[in-house]
């Protein structure tokens, strides 16, 4: 059973068919998108001619991070000037209720005069001994 010359002409114009779509959609998505398609600066001929030959050379600036004096942080924001005076604070709480604990105040008394835990007040207590 032999191949009909029928059918060999529908299979090419099928592929033929099928290649055609998709050249035809190829440069439809790319005139959609502009791909390809470089922007040209475009000048008269008068205002190219007088600007100076260039030699090609760019100035190159180097950097030496080394020569440059450390800068001292600064607190930029709000929550940053929070966190410093609340650390400061904690140390404070912290040393008062060392010395509350040293003087002999119970431990009850330390956590309800001072926002402090009692993990906290237990390790002050601990290093005390």
């Amino acid at each position: 059973m032999g191949i009909s010359q029928e059918i060999l002409s529908e299979a090419a114009l099928n592929v033929v068919g099928y290649l055609l779509a998709g050249a035809l959609l190829t440069l439809l998505y790319s005139s959609l998108t502009n791909r390809g398609h470089k922007k040209v600066a475009t000048q008269p001929a008068a205002q190219t001619a007088e600007k100076p030959a260039t030699t090609g050379l760019r100035k190159v600036e180097f950097v030496d991070l080394r020569a440059v004096p450390a800068v001292e942080s600064r607190p930029s924001n709000r929550t940053s000037i929070d966190t410093q005076s609340r650390q400061r604070n904690r140390a404070e709480v912290m040393r008062l209720a060392r010395e509350m604990l040293a003087s002999g105040t119970p431990r009850e008394n330390v956590r309800n005069l001072l926002p402090i835990s009692e993990g906290e007040i237990a390790l002050l207590e601990k290093q005390r001994a």
